[in-house]
């Protein structure tokens, strides 16, 4: 199955060749969708965590990625990745709304299929996940903390 560690596991030199890297891609991708086939098939529903971010640097980019999250038959907490896109220019919530969805069904998950999500503090992206999609929507508070300016640590003590 497509993990970090696999990707971890290739060599600069691979990582760098597009080929490479779209082949492991496709067989990553098709793993997943394997797995969210059998799930629903068994009547099995997934969380799901979604992240948006830029990129530092002189040419930011900005990138949104979905997880899903299911308990399997030992009760083991497993994590696919669903996708990661690139995105450029507006980022509203009807915005994150499509991009979400698309992603979704690029791995046949719908949205009945979704039991809550965790996301960021982003606002568009939250507004998206309770509006657009209607989904439970949960705030990180991991993504929360690391909000806390520590320009005044006198504050924190």
């Amino acid at each position: 199955m497509f993990t970090r560690s696999t990707y971890d596991a290739l060599s600069l030199a691979e990582r760098r060749s597009k080929h490479v890297f779209d082949n492991f891609a496709a067989a990553g991708m098709k793993q997943v969708i394997d797995i969210v086939t059998a799930r629903k098939k068994l009547g099995g529903r997934f969380a799901m965590s979604s992240d948006a971010w830029k990129t530092k640097g002189r040419r930011t980019r900005s990138y949104l990625a979905v997880l899903l999250h299911y308990v399997d038959v030992d009760f083991q907490l497993k994590e696919l990745c669903a996708g990661v896109l690139p995105i450029a220019g507006r980022k509203d919530c009807a915005f994150y709304g499509e991009k979400l969805q698309e992603i979704l069904k690029r791995v046949g998950v719908e949205l009945s299929d979704v039991l809550a999500v965790v996301s960021d503090h982003d606002v568009p992206l939250r507004k998206a996940i309770k509006t657009v999609l209607k989904l439970p929507a949960i705030g990180c508070q991991c993504h929360g903390l690391s909000l806390i300016h520590i320009s005044e640590p006198t504050r924190l003590r």
